[in-house]
């Protein structure tokens, strides 16, 4: 049995068969509605069904390419308002789509100005357990090291299915997982350098809490305040691990800084590398000198390399040697011996080590000659000796 009804609106036919009604055909559902017309998103009289109730208007409808539900009046859609379960592609057969009508993803979100994109918000008071986030999470349980547990890609889409990504943040495990007990994880950090195409790891961060970075990775307050040493590139602020031509076996590590460095321990500088390269250990102020100690210095072997000549010339046959009535004089007015400093100049200015050792050698050699040509008179004094003593016997 059927009703056919026709109201006041000539293009409207309603049928009801038994429990199903129908508007413009032969229903096939409780509620069959079709139209040859088809919907256009922004106008809602050309939607198939418009619910109004209290100012707000509800529209369903389509066309040939999507289907429709449309809030209209200027009034939001809220969907699940009670705060059950809201289900959007539960069987994961197709993509969903905010802000795009051609989702490439299970859940893709295109932004249409400025920096806007998505919000994790969380209204839960703050705490050391509060906080919003955003979980990637996989099915199962991980069997190796190296499977990825999910990241973050930032790149660009030039055109349509056409993505290119230029930086990654991604976790990958370090070694199987045992359920609830271990789960060693990596965090690595991915870009794409000048010239460049290929997104490739330049730090990570390891399941012990160490950070790894790659030969050739600058740290610094100023990167591209450079200078260049040994053919490779240095930051005047940074530092980073290298091959150096002087050494085959390993990275060298590089460090540099214009004005200087200091190296502290308890607040207290206690290495200190000036601008131009002079040292202090235990004070900043080198005085100029290339290195300065300002407190006491144990070595077990030192070597100090003269500028100058080494006192040999003492023993040329040319080298006049100060007589010893001269070398008398000259320490009864002077209370020091020629060519040493005095107390007060030692005590002012302090000791040059080379200086001192190749004055202390001229010296011993000085006094070495004194010497031997005292042992020439002494031994010129036995020989006459000995002959008063043999002409003295044989009267």
């Amino acid at each position: 049995m059927a009703i056919c009804l026709f109201p006041l609106f000539s293009q409207a036919q309603i049928t009801q068969t038994f429990d199903k009604v129908g508007i413009g055909t032969a229903p096939v559902n409780l509620l069959h509605v079709v139209s040859a017309t088809e919907a256009t998103s922004g106008s809602i009289n050309t939607y198939n069904v418009n619910i109004s109730q209290g100012g707000s208007a509800l529209a369903l409808g389509g066309n040939a390419s999507y289907s429709y539900l449309q809030s209209f009046n200027s009034k939001p859609l809220q969907i699940n308002l009670a705060g059950n379960n809201t289900l959007l592609n539960a069987a994961g057969l197709g993509n969903v789509g905010i802000g795009t009508a051609n989702p490439a993803f299970p859940l893709h979100v295109v932004t249409a100005s400025g920096a806007s994109g998505i919000t994790a918000q969380s209204t839960v008071a703050y705490s050391a357990n509060s906080g919003a986030f955003v979980r990637l999470y996989n099915s199962g349980t991980p069997t190796a090291a190296n499977q990825r547990l999910g990241g973050v890609l930032f790149g660009s889409n030039p055109d349509v299915g056409v993505y290119r990504t230029g930086a990654q943040i991604e976790a990958i495990t370090a070694g199987a997982w045992t359920d609830g007990t271990i789960h060693p994880t990596v965090l690595r950090f991915l870009t794409v350098r000048q010239g460049s195409s290929v997104v490739a790891e330049r730090m990570r961060i390891n399941d012990e809490g160490n950070i790894l970075v790659a030969q050739g990775t600058q740290f610094g307050v100023a990167l591209t305040d450079r200078f260049t040493y040994d053919s490779k590139i240095q930051p005047h602020y940074g530092m980073q691990w290298i091959m150096d031509s002087w050494n085959s076996n390993g990275p060298t590590l590089w460090t540099a800084a214009y004005g200087g460095m200091k190296f502290f321990t308890q607040g207290t500088s206690r290495v200190t590398i000036t601008g131009s390269g002079n040292v202090g250990i235990g004070t900043d102020d080198t005085k100029g000198y290339k290195f300065a100690v300002n407190g006491d210095a144990m070595f077990t072997k030192i070597k100090v390399k003269t500028y100058t000549s080494w006192p040999d010339y003492v023993f040329a046959d040319d080298y006049q040697l100060p007589a010893l009535s001269e070398l008398a004089g000259y320490i009864q007015q002077h209370k020091h011996l020629p060519d040493m400093p005095t107390a007060a100049n030692v005590e002012k200015e302090g000791l040059d080590v080379a200086e001192m050792n190749k004055k202390l050698l001229q010296k011993v050699e000085e006094l070495t000659l004194y010497i031997i040509s005292l042992n020439k008179k002494n031994e010129t004094l036995e020989q006459r000796l000995s002959g008063l003593e043999l002409q003295a016997s044989k009267k």
